[in-house]
């Protein structure tokens, strides 16, 4: 199962889909209906699940056939009406999420025995899966109690199939569960951050980045020594500069925190300080020790400047940098 809400994590949803349609993956997932719809309409076919349906958005589930996440009564009587409503409908695929302990969205180990009675009171209702989500896979401290919420999991699972009498896949892993714990890949794993290209993993692996953030320099401009430079008049030159004025600001995902020395980007094969405040639309590098010139490439983030680099110096995390680049910034697609 691979996630592509949030817009492909920033990626890009509708080419990111096109591919892992290309190469077979078994189910994509979104958090709300109008990203499944939005790739229903793009010629993608894959099962897609739908982790957030709303009272608006079980209609257009069941119009666009998508697998909404059951995980609340209300939910659920919503999906009942809205069967009721449509009789033409002759089933639905849904997928039950169970919290074991991460305490966001589920239904606990008590309520089996009254969710159990609704579903089988709902033959229309087919269980796709039966899934939870670990709290702290990368966080070894926490290993027992990850231990723990699979074997609920497991728990539930077993009772739900006892009562259904078919087996729903059963998947709990993410990027980083699914390495820390083989053991617990079940059925299926959920794959997100790791998709990208980013390494939550505590353990060195093979994963490459797939995404690179570049820009421009649009201006090269020489700054004398006791003139300031960007918003507020905060940075103080203190010494004769070379600065390069770059077109991505914090309207692109560019954070305004990484500005007056905090951050830095990549130029010619050199790393170039971030002067000044980062503006909506710019920013301003200090390549006075940079050969460079207008129009020569500038990388943001990529294989050889680090997104996690970026994010610890802005006090995010990678999921706050990948997803916060602006649509407007465009995305190119490479395939090799």
């Amino acid at each position: 199962m691979a996630m592509v809400k949030a817009f492909g994590y920033g990626i890009g949803d509708i080419d990111l889909a096109n591919e892992l349609q290309y190469h077979k993956v078994d189910y994509l997932t979104v958090a709300y209906a109008d990203e499944g719809i939005a790739l229903k309409n793009k010629n993608i076919h894959l099962p897609i699940m739908v982790m957030n349906p709303d009272e608006r958005g079980i209609e257009l589930i069941l119009k666009y056939q998508l697998q909404p996440e059951v995980y609340s009564f209300r939910i659920l009587q919503l999906l009942e009406e809205a069967i009721e409503h449509n009789p033409q409908i002759s089933d639905i695929h849904v997928h039950l999420k169970i919290d074991t302990g991460m305490h966001r969205l589920g239904f606990e180990r008590q309520n089996m025995t009254e969710l159990l009675n609704h579903l089988t009171s709902n033959p229309k209702i087919i269980v796709e899966s039966v899934f939870s989500h670990f709290a702290s896979a990368d966080d070894s401290r926490e290993d027992a109690f990850s231990r723990q919420q699979a074997e609920t999991l497991s728990e539930c699972h077993q009772m739900i199939s006892e009562r259904l009498g078919y087996k729903p896949l059963k998947h709990i892993a993410n990027s980083v569960g699914m390495v820390r714990f083989p053991e617990y890949q079940f059925d299926m794993v959920r794959l997100g951050i790791g998709l990208y290209g980013i390494n939550p993993f505590v353990e060195q692996t093979k994963i490459e980045p797939v995404a690179t953030l570049r820009t421009i320099i649009s201006q090269i401009k020489n700054i004398k020594a006791g003139d300031t430079i960007g918003y507020n008049r905060e940075w103080k030159v203190n010494s004769d500069m070379l600065i390069a004025v770059i077109p991505i600001g914090y309207a692109d995902g560019f954070p305004r925190s990484l500005g007056n020395g905090k951050g830095v980007v990549l130029i010619n094969g050199q790393l170039a300080k971030i002067v000044g405040n980062v503006c909506m639309d710019m920013c301003m590098a200090d390549i006075t020790h940079i050969t460079a010139k207008e129009g020569d490439s500038v990388t943001v983030f990529g294989k050889d400047i680090s997104i996690t680099q970026m994010a610890k110096k802005s006090n995010r995390i990678e999921y706050e940098i990948l997803t916060g680049i602006s649509q407007r910034v465009k995305r190119v697609f490479v395939r090799k």
